[in-house]
């Protein structure tokens, strides 16, 4: 039975009265009048205090209850949001800052550190979506780490194709992402320490593992590639209709581009008389400038979007969607048409296979070719030379060290250059081999005409990498150069 006014009035025996939706009257073996709010998550009822009745008056209950029901609709504990609003009015009073107000100044302050506006804003929209209703106006001296427990393990409604459930377990990926960036911004206002007066790291793994169980490593799961013998059959069928979509994909293909490093190509970074596209490091995953060699087959999509293209748009794959480019899911679309088991990305895989299984060129060269990060300070010096060409020579060593004879010694020094001398003509300094060192102008020289070829000593598979994605294979005394995605076109013949 709903309570009225005049009812409110005439109770006096203690006890609780329901006016239904989970609100009720308390009366206290002295007479005292409350409010509450009851409501369970979970397995945990709990009651929740809504001020006395001789403050708040029936219709002000109602309405917080109302606004406590829609907090638990949106997976939000009132009572947590409430301690929240308290702390927030104490943090104003003494002049402290809240976890919101310390989040705005952190994300203004790091707003560089995002590579596009797509991850600022999606930092922003889980901020607000996970851990503002929790602590976001909690005092940030005050939170410890059950506060960010209880974000991690709060309950989440039900969300696309994600299930209901605990957070750290119905969106792993997320929750982890998350905890990393709280301690990030935590990190950040614990080195403002006058300032916000925070202690130690409240969100930092170490504290918070034993908190959470130990869950077994999953398996990894690749793109779906096609095998790269499918391709030639697949680009033939996919050029019997022109679109701008398709054309966006074959050139994808034939570079081992990613999707958003094509979709975003601009007239800009192409240099059609040298056949290289030049994709600048803040489009890059990798934050380097990658260098892609164009085969005939890529210069002829470009010329034929050329005469497309659009006055005033900049991209070389026009569209309807974000910057007037084609949309994210603009070639996944296409090939899921015909090849609805498989992905855009798996292309890149497929070249891998190719490449590894149809040709002889040294594992890293593939890696580079594919815009990945090589490991060790050796070829992590290799990847800075990037123009076109430019030879570097490799071996059938394990350390990937140079083995080759000077073309002019008198110019270069004698073999038993001492160790840490570097070449005159390029101030790189030379690596050693058998008490011998070679600098990368040393090996340009053997790659010249005029050059004098390896002895027979030394002969046993020499590499010259022109850039990222060329190689080139010198043999028996004789010089051919093969490009991977120019000269010698992976797609075309399997």
């Amino acid at each position: 039975m709903a309570l009225t006014i005049k009812r409110v009035e005439r109770l006096s025996k203690a006890g609780r009265y329901g006016d239904g939706h989970g609100l009720y009257l308390q009366i206290n073996s002295n007479g005292a009048k409350s409010w509450l709010f009851r409501y369970q998550r979970g397995s945990k009822e709990t009651a929740m205090g809504l001020g006395a009745a001789h403050t708040v008056t029936l219709e002000e209950a109602r309405e917080a209850a109302r606004q406590n029901r829609l907090l638990l609709k949106k997976g939000i504990d009132p009572l947590v949001a409430s301690r929240a609003e308290r702390s927030a009015n104490a943090a104003a009073q003494a002049g402290q800052k809240t976890f919101d107000q310390v989040l705005t100044e952190y994300f203004k302050d790091q707003k560089a550190a995002w590579k596009s506006d797509r991850d600022r804003k999606y930092f922003l929209k889980t901020m607000e979506r996970y851990v503002t209703p929790t602590i976001g106006k909690l005092m940030v001296s005050d939170i410890r780490n059950t506060h960010i427990e209880a974000v991690l393990k709060q309950d989440v409604p039900e969300f696309r194709s994600y299930p209901a459930g605990q957070f750290w377990k119905a969106r792993a990926k997320t929750a982890r992402a998350l905890r990393y960036q709280l301690e990030a911004v935590f990190a950040w206002a614990k080195a403002k320490r006058k300032e916000y007066g925070i202690g130690d790291n409240p969100a930092k793994w170490d504290d918070l593992k034993s908190l959470f169980p130990k869950e077994k490593k999953k398996e990894v799961q690749h793109h779906p590639a096609m095998s790269y013998a499918e391709v030639p059959a697949f680009l033939a069928e996919l050029r019997e209709t022109f679109t701008v979509q398709r054309a966006a994909l074959e050139f994808t293909i034939l570079t081992a581009a990613r999707t958003g490093e094509t979709l975003g190509a601009r007239w800009s970074e192409i240099d059609l008389s040298g056949r290289i596209w030049t994709i600048p490091p803040e489009r890059m995953k990798t934050g380097v400038q990658h260098d892609v060699p164009l085969s005939d087959a890529a210069v002829a999509i470009l010329k034929q979007q050329q005469r497309l293209s659009l006055r005033g748009n900049p991209h070389v794959f026009p569209g309807n969607g974000r910057e007037g480019r084609l949309s994210a899911r603009a070639l996944a679309e296409v090939l899921s048409q015909s090849r609805p088991d498989c992905t855009v990305h798996g292309f890149r895989s497929s070249f891998r296979d190719w490449a590894a299984e149809r040709t002889n060129f040294p594992r890293d060269l593939l890696e580079m070719s594919l815009a990945h990060t090589v490991g060790r300070r050796g070829h992590a010096r290799l990847r800075g030379h990037r123009h076109i060409p430019n030879p570097v020579i490799g071996n059938r060593s394990r350390r990937k060290t140079c083995r080759f004879r000077c073309a002019d010694r008198r110019e270069h020094g004698s073999p038993h250059t001492k160790v840490g001398k570097a070449c005159p003509s390029d101030g790189v300094r030379s690596r050693p081999f058998r008490r011998r060192r070679r600098s990368l102008e040393c090996a340009r020289s053997m790659c010249s005409k005029t050059s004098t070829p390896p002895s027979e000593r030394h002969r046993s598979r020499w590499y010259a990498m022109p850039t990222i994605c060329c190689f080139s294979s010198i043999r028996k005394r004789r010089r051919k150069m093969v490009s991977t995605t120019s000269d010698h076109n992976w797609a075309t013949k399997g």
